[in-house]
């Protein structure tokens, strides 16, 4: 019998995926500095690398919170409380809970590596899925926060006047399926407050978000 996925994961918690190109690392630096280390929440960081060298992200962020940070391997089981970081020269999935690293495709293609985490994630987790568009150029991000909404998720998107480029989450605003926009160092305290509404834990109920999650909701 094939897996269901989002069921009988070993994580039942929110993953929140956040995607960047151009000046994410200053995106991510403000947003990892204000970051709570228990606020229950798991992250996976999908950023467009060179794929000539080999990143610094898990060093440069690892100083900056007291949660583990590491560069994501094959099958990991993603644990609450714990940042990963996609290593260069691949594309990174999450299947039932696990990291699944692959090679990018070696023909030019529509689908981007962020996009390809961000509908992965939106597939497996549900309603536990969170996307997060910092500093970019393109539209990269734009259709997989389409499906983490599509799935029931949440978004954000960086204030476009506070990126150092603008252009991935000013695309990514322009789907309509954008819940919150803000500067990256407001995002946390926000996520903090969304993941603590009572519907995220309880799957398959529909509860009625209470005034504080409808105002943050409506901060577009």
């Amino acid at each position: 019998m094939d897996e269901v996925p989002g069921q009988d994961l070993p994580n039942g918690f929110p993953i929140v995926g956040i995607v960047a190109s151009a000046g994410g690392l200053d995106a991510f630096k403000k947003f990892f500095r204000e970051l709570p280390a228990d606020g229950g929440m798991a992250f996976v960081l999908v950023p467009h690398l060179d794929p000539s060298h080999e990143s610094l992200m898990v060093e440069l962020l690892g100083k900056l919170t007291s949660m583990p940070v590491v560069e994501a391997r094959q099958g990991m089981i993603v644990e609450v409380n714990c940042v990963y970081i996609i290593p260069p020269r691949n594309f990174l999935a999450i299947s039932n809970g696990r990291l699944q690293l692959s090679e990018p495709p070696k023909e030019r293609s529509w689908q981007t590596s962020i996009d390809f985490f961000l509908r992965s994630l939106a597939q497996d987790q549900q309603e536990r899925a969170i996307g997060i568009v910092l500093s970019g150029t393109g539209s990269h991000g734009a259709l997989g926060v389409r499906e983490i909404k599509l799935a029931g998720g949440m978004t954000m998107a960086q204030q476009p006047d506070t990126a150092e480029y603008d252009q991935m989450p000013t695309n990514a605003i322009a789907t309509g399926q954008i819940d919150c926009v803000m500067p990256p160092e407001q995002m946390p305290a926000a996520l903090v407050n969304y993941v603590e509404q009572p519907y995220l834990s309880n799957a398959g109920k529909v509860a009625k978000p209470s005034a504080d999650s409808t105002d943050l909701l409506n901060q577009v």
